[in-house]
């Protein structure tokens, strides 16, 4: 983590990502700049603010780390003590700061994986918010960061627990996103990631589903033609012993997961 903009805590590097108008193609470009501990007095929360409003603004505003951090710190009860679309207003925020302007710091990613892990009730998610939940999990699911992969992995097998997700969607998106991430290509944490996420897959998919090739692979190299057990089978192979070993722990759960479906 010594290349994390926003790892520490004092006479930290706060590295964003501005808008510049120079070519008129609304590119950006990466500005970094030193900060000591104090207060941006440019930057002003308005009293009375509600909660909701203050973690929104320190998310896409502040560019002062320890207003980001509180912003993130801020994220877990706003969302869920949201009424109505709050909760879709800080987690759209709280995407755009860990994949555009953060998205080269793997702490304030952990950090905000860790807070939305902490979840009690993921039913309780706008449909709206839980869009911007799942795309984050994926996009920091493909990290090289294994602190990161390893709690948004996390985050992602609380979505699959809500009710809000169709079988469907299970099977069409959330089945070829598990399988993507443990193919051998993926590095390890990521493969790892995959077949941790077998078991939360399956549980509300049919055997069928659980065990049949996707549809659209069958012009694949033989051995990418699996389903979802096919690859955690293999996984107890896996040329790394991370890997295997946390995939020979894993199996019982993924067999309770097809349990009485018979």
């Amino acid at each position: 983590m010594e290349d994390d903009p926003w790892g520490g805590y004092e006479d930290e590097v706060d590295e964003v990502t501005i808008p510049t108008d120079d070519d008129g193609m609304g590119r950006g470009e990466a500005v970094g700049s030193k900060f000591k501990k104090r207060e941006d007095k440019e930057f002003k929360v308005p009293e009375g603010m509600s909660e909701v409003s203050k973690a929104v603004r320190f998310l896409s505003e502040s560019k002062v780390p320890m207003q980001i951090r509180c912003g993130v710190g801020m994220v877990l009860r706003c969302v869920e003590e949201s009424v109505g679309d709050q909760d879709e207003l800080v987690l759209a925020a709280l995407e755009t700061l860990l994949l555009t302007r953060a998205k080269h710091s793997p702490s304030l990613q952990v950090l905000a994986g860790e807070a939305l892990a902490g979840l009690s009730r993921m039913d309780r998610v706008s449909a709206g918010a839980q869009k911007h939940l799942i795309n984050m999990c994926k996009n920091l699911l493909a990290s090289q960061d294994e602190s990161v992969v390893e709690v948004w992995r996390r985050v992602l097998a609380l979505c699959m627990s809500s009710s809000c997700l169709s079988a469907d969607r299970l099977r069409d998106d959330f089945r070829l996103f598990v399988l993507w991430l443990c193919e051998s290509s993926r590095l390890w944490h990521q493969r790892r990631a995959g077949g941790l996420l077998v078991a939360p897959v399956c549980e509300r998919l049919s055997v069928e589903e659980a065990v049949g090739v996707p549809k659209g692979f069958e012009s694949r190299p033989k051995a990418d033609r699996v389903g979802l057990i096919g690859r955690a089978i293999a996984l107890c192979q896996d040329t790394d012993h991370r890997v295997r070993l946390e995939m020979a722990a894993a199996l019982p759960k993924i067999a309770s997961s097809l349990a009485g479906k018979g």
